[in-house]
């Protein structure tokens, strides 16, 4: 008794001999080892997409500036009104997470303001 799948070979003594079949692409760079697995038609495009324009900041270093300093503010003024506990060691987290990121951001945003520079120099 033979089975139309191509994935069978021929049967033996110990019945239908099965060989790998190659994986499907279910999804685009997706590879599916299922040999029964069907592909997926292709799905619209997304409601959401990114417009085009040249983003103001971005390395982010005005965004870490605000926040940190809203975090260094609300550490003050918890600390000022006796707040304890949790709320002003996820204030003090903050301020010095955000000190930590307004350095990482300006070292990053330097380093690629003087490669910029030393590549408008070899054009010139």
């Amino acid at each position: 008794m033979t089975q139309e799948n191509p994935t069978v070979r021929s049967e033996g003594r110990r019945g239908p001999q099965v060989t790998k079949s190659e994986p499907k692409a279910l999804y685009p760079g997706i590879v599916s080892h299922d040999p029964t697995a069907q592909p997926v038609p292709q799905a619209r495009p997304a409601l959401l997409q990114q417009a085009p324009v040249v983003p103001l900041d971005a390395s982010g270093f005005t965004a870490a500036i605000v926040g940190t300093i809203l975090f260094v503010i609300a550490t003050v003024l918890a600390w000022q009104r006796g707040v304890t506990g949790q709320w002003l060691y996820i204030l003090i987290t903050g301020t010095i997470l955000g000190v930590l990121l307004v350095g990482f951001t300006g070292i990053h945003r330097w380093r690629r303001s003087r490669a910029n520079d030393a590549d408008q120099s070899l054009e010139h």
